[in-house]
């Protein structure tokens, strides 16, 4: 059995192809912990617009390979999984259909402030649930 190693750039596409393939449209939004407000319950809110500069943390934490030799995209509840970079390379996963957690875009800064405070309690299981 042989390593296989892909870029970020390949790793990237072959991830869109599995998305198209199980029914996500669009283009790959990079959310980051920050960018999400756990509810409690099976929902989330998300910030937008995302920072620009979210690609490049994902880009960079590919590249190194996360010390453990796994990487994992923005949000675990939508299974962006880009990669377990080990021995046997790289794996894809997404969910599909009621296995999706549903989310709401939020737009307002004070909005969203106020939905950070509504939910502070639940945030510390983002770290469970993001990486």
């Amino acid at each position: 059995m042989s390593e296989v190693e892909a870029n970020f750039e390949d790793a990237v596409k072959g991830f869109r192809a599995l998305l198209e393939k199980t029914g996500y449209a669009g283009e790959i939004a990079w959310v980051m912990p920050g960018d999400v407000l756990l509810t409690g319950k099976r929902f989330v809110y998300v910030r937008v617009p995302l920072a620009d500069e979210n690609l490049a943390k994902v880009r960079q934490t590919y590249d190194r390979g996360d010390g453990a030799g796994v990487v994992r995209g923005p949000l675990k509840d939508l299974r962006m999984d880009i990669g377990d970079c080990g021995h046997v390379g790289l794996k894809m996963s997404a969910k599909t259909d009621q296995s999706r957690i549903p989310r709401k875009a939020v737009r307002n800064a004070l909005w969203w402030r106020w939905l950070g405070w509504r939910h502070r309690k639940n945030q510390s299981l983002k770290e469970l649930l993001m990486h």
